[in-house]
């Protein structure tokens, strides 16, 4: 009795802008920027003006880049939710759980 593992990809392309910013998609689910300063933490906006988050590294910011599309494609899959609406059952949940 051997669970299955899934085994899931992304694809993301990136098109650089200049040497600080990037821009991304993210199969057809996610999409933004990744702003890239030499001194400071690497900053990652969606489209819709969501900050994702600040990573140490590129590298970091891709990783979450994926797993977000991800989900977005499994809530869309689900339930036929886009990010924003994505982002807004996430906001609600994690605003009524206790810290």
């Amino acid at each position: 009795m051997f669970n299955s593992i899934e085994v899931k990809t992304t694809e993301i392309k990136l098109s650089e802008i200049n040497p600080d910013l990037a821009s991304f998609k993210c199969n057809s689910a996610v999409s933004g920027f990744i702003h890239l300063p030499k001194k400071n933490a690497v900053t990652v906006v969606l489209d819709g003006g969501y900050k994702l988050g600040a990573f140490h590294c590129p590298t970091c910011a891709i990783k979450a880049i994926s797993f977000l599309c991800i989900e977005v494609e499994e809530a869309d899959k689900k339930s036929g939710m886009n990010y924003q609406a994505y982002k807004s059952v996430f906001n609600a949940g994690s605003a009524t759980r206790m810290h």
